[in-house]
């Protein structure tokens, strides 16, 4: 089979996986065999992201930002566009196992997934798509990916977005906060309330909604925040129903405070990270 090769530049070696609008190839350099990561996405989408992502990752990069990928190339190959950006070794999710119980461990990456949040909040932006997946390891650095989903939570007036009443999701159900299955716009604390959920599946190894004893659902969207999955999941991650849960992993302070943070305000990350030292 004839290399694909993108840009003139790029060979396309491996799928590595497919989001919700595009997918992620492995690649290699022609002439330096730097590996990278290159995302395609079909042109004419009703929705697509990579023109967005592109714009945030060079604006953020650009404001002294390293713990994210950084853009190689972004440019149209055929019928896709497609980015080239910094290929990582592997997932937060492909060690997850060597870290159940592992209190001390999970909370040095508890430390720096909060200084990662704390450092794109600076800049304005929030991420809004929290998961495991979206946490890399380099040479055992952690980095953060997928700003698909990012927005900027400042206007052009400096004033923070005012908060909206929203019926579907912004992100991925599992990791999202219960504010946002409440139906209210994705804000700083909203990433931060995804992190110590992230925090409980490293710890326990799983949540306690992953296993849904929902087999069939009405034809809601998968989305709406009325869909039968997504009511069951807001039900688990309700305080009262979360805080036995939060109290034995260790964490309980952590949550109690983003779970009473204002919708515009600005979270104290000095006083989140000293809960995990």
């Amino acid at each position: 089979m004839k290399d694909i090769v993108i840009a003139n530049k790029y060979i396309l070696l491996e799928k590595l996986g497919m989001g919700k609008f595009g997918i992620v190839y492995k690649g290699i350099h022609k002439k330096t065999q730097q590996n990278v990561a290159i995302k395609m996405e079909k042109r004419g989408q009703e929705i697509t992201t990579i023109k967005h992502e592109t714009t945030i990752l060079n604006y953020l990069y650009g404001k002294g930002c390293r713990d994210i990928p950084f853009v190689l190339w972004y440019g149209v190959y055929m019928e896709y566009t497609c980015l080239a950006m910094t290929y990582f070794e592997r997932t937060l999710s492909e060690i997850k196992d060597k870290l159940v119980n592992e209190k001390e461990k999970i909370n040095k990456i508890m430390y720096r997934m909060i200084e990662i949040i704390e450092n794109i909040h600076s800049h304005c932006v929030i991420h809004r798509d929290i998961k495991i997946d979206n946490f890399m390891i380099l040479e055992n650095e952690i980095f953060i990916i997928d700003f698909g989903l990012a927005t900027f939570y400042i206007d052009g007036n400096n004033n923070h977005v005012p908060c909206k009443n929203r019926e579907y999701i912004t992100g991925t159900p599992k990791y999202i906060s219960i504010n946002i299955h409440n139906g209210i716009e994705p804000s700083r604390r909203d990433d931060l309330i995804s992190i110590g959920y992230l925090y409980l599946y490293l710890y326990y190894g799983s949540l306690p909604w992953n296993n849904i004893p929902i087999t069939t659902t009405t034809t809601t969207n998968n989305l709406h925040i009325l869909n039968e999955k997504n009511m069951y999941i807001k039900e688990k991650k309700e305080w009262l129903v979360l805080k036995n849960t939060l109290i034995n992993a260790g964490c309980e302070k952590y949550m109690d405070y983003c779970y009473t943070l204002k919708y515009d305000e600005t979270p104290n990350y000095d006083i989140l990270k000293k809960m995990f030292l």
